[in-house]
């Protein structure tokens, strides 16, 4: 599993968690929907391909910036909270195991940065 794949993993899984959001079932990688939110038909495809198209927008800009972490940093760890205060138990964790096999690592705090 390379770097880029676990650390977007890990930022899907943490965006998911803090924010009740999580990805589409359906399968489409470009829309997000909240949790027990009724999917309403849609009567105007323009509006759902101009929604779509602002979608892949954000999340190729996103992935861009995850890419660009990833390979500026030998370890990223995206976590809840910085290195110095870890605000869950598993980014505590992951920052004790870390620290315990004397990894220099860098960290980006999820609760942070609102457009993530």
């Amino acid at each position: 599993m390379n770097a880029l794949y676990l650390g977007v993993l890990l930022f899907c899984l943490a965006l998911q968690s803090a924010s009740g959001f999580s990805l589409n079932a359906g399968g489409k990688s470009s829309a997000l929907a909240p949790k027990n939110f009724a999917l309403r038909q849609a009567s105007d495809d323009n509006a759902d391909s101009s929604i779509a198209a602002e979608m892949e927008k954000i999340q190729a800009q996103a992935k861009g910036r995850i890419e660009n972490m990833v390979n500026d940093n030998k370890v990223m760890l995206f976590m809840k909270g910085t290195k110095i205060f870890p605000q869950c138990g598993f980014s505590n964790t992951a920052v004790q195991i870390l620290r315990s096999l004397d990894v220099e690592f860098q960290t980006f705090d999820l609760y942070v940065d609102k457009e993530f």
